[in-house]
């Protein structure tokens, strides 16, 4: 089991925190509600894990490549993932990252605990990194976000800053002089115009600014009458299944924006001005579903829907006795019953040592599986249209 999963966590903790300063009433109406760990969530703590284990295991002051870790496999509760070339090379950029910014003498923390109590009972976490440096009196804190979604900013980052006040109270820079803090972000799967790693230089003033609204964002969610207030930071929430506010206005939305919208009849602006609305009532859409889904997979009774089995899948039930029945019974090589692969690109470039990426410029290749949609303020070249299905039938001249 990965430590990081076994963690406790803070019902008002950083990497919910612009959902609750937002929205105040979620605490109370999530009390209770077990949120299930989706697929995605539990990759990410495989790479947080990888990520630690990288940086906790320095030979000779260096920093151990994720590429070393390449077909180990990492248990996050009911999930095994493989460490594979994509995760090496996300969390390598993390790792190159805090590297590049360490200096002989600097005092780095890695996945180092804080609690903020003394600001607000039950305020506190874990920061991914954190890198003092001595000369300079900066302090760095690192957030590895290894999501393929939404591009987070750094700049006024609430879960960055309540990371940045974490790393100034932690027992050993208690008293320390900080002149600044850099917040950094490290998101290598997502696109954004500053690319993979964004920064933010800020200084203690601030943060001792954002701890006073902290305290009084924890206070407001013991209140009973805490306001409920929809918006894209509903899209984690566990109580997004029964909240009545979102629910209210993402339906009020669809019925008033979409109940009679035929998509060829409307215009581009229009297009462009329905696509701001969607993520709300979206979000609300898929509450509605999940929490549907885990009643009824509970064992309530929802009129007119009932849970079904996943298509089945054939698999072995034993390996061991597999490969002994078919080699004694039925004649089959053993070289037959195993498909052999090629080390992937990452691996070999670790075989061939410091001329491996040079050596292999020519053999390798990054191909796009498509076209995705994306916001103007996307980095990204703009791809070619590609041919719509009635042009595939246009008549032969």
């Amino acid at each position: 089991m990965s430590s990081h999963e076994t963690r406790a966590h803070s019902h008002i903790g950083a990497s919910s925190a612009h959902r609750w300063l937002n929205c105040s009433g979620c605490i109370r109406l999530s009390a209770g509600i077990e949120q299930e760990t989706s697929i995605f969530a539990a990759e990410g703590t495989a790479a947080h894990e990888l990520a630690e284990r990288c940086l906790r295991g320095p030979k000779d002051n260096r920093f151990l490549d994720a590429a070393d870790f390449i077909g180990e496999e990492i248990v996050v509760g009911n999930h095994v993932f493989e460490v594979d070339e994509e995760m090496a090379d996300a969390v390598q950029l993390y790792v190159d990252t805090i590297k590049a910014d360490y200096e002989p003498g600097d005092i780095l923390f890695v996945e180092r605990k804080f609690d903020l109590g003394h600001v607000w009972p039950g305020l506190f976490g874990t920061n991914d990194a954190g890198l003092y440096n001595v000369r300079s009196k900066t302090l760095r804190v690192y957030d590895l976000k290894y999501g393929r979604g939404h591009a987070v900013e750094a700049k006024e980052n609430p879960q960055l800053i309540y990371y940045g006040i974490g790393m100034v109270n932690v027992d050993s820079l208690v008293g320390v002089q900080i002149d600044g803090v850099e917040l950094i972000i490290v998101q290598p799967r997502a696109i954004h115009r500053e690319g993979p790693v964004r920064r933010w230089m800020t200084d203690p003033v601030h943060l001792m600014d954002f701890q006073a609204d902290l305290a009084e964002g924890a206070a407001r969610t013991e209140d009973p009458n805490a306001p409920r207030t929809p918006g894209d930071w509903c899209n984690f929430c566990p109580a997004a299944g029964i909240c009545p506010e979102l629910r209210e206005v993402a339906l009020l939305k669809a019925q008033a924006e979409f109940a009679d919208v035929i998509a060829p009849d409307l215009s581009e602006s229009e297009l462009a001005e329905l696509l701001e609305k969607a993520d709300l009532v979206e979000c609300g859409i898929k509450a509605i579903r999940a929490e549907a889904f885990a009643r009824a997979n509970g064992g309530a009774k929802i009129p007119g829907w009932k849970v079904v089995p996943k298509r089945a899948v054939r698999k072995w039930k034993d390996e061991g006795t597999v490969v002994a029945t078919l080699i004694v019974d039925h004649d089959v090589s053993s070289d037959d019953l195993w498909n052999r692969k090629l080390k992937s690109p990452a691996q070999v470039e670790k075989l061939l040592g410091k001329a491996g990426k040079d050596a292999l410029a020519d053999l390798v290749i990054k191909e796009s599986s498509g076209n995705t949609f994306a916001r103007d303020t996307d980095p990204r070249a703009e791809a070619r249209p590609t041919r719509s299905a009635a042009h595939d039938f246009d008549p032969v001249e």
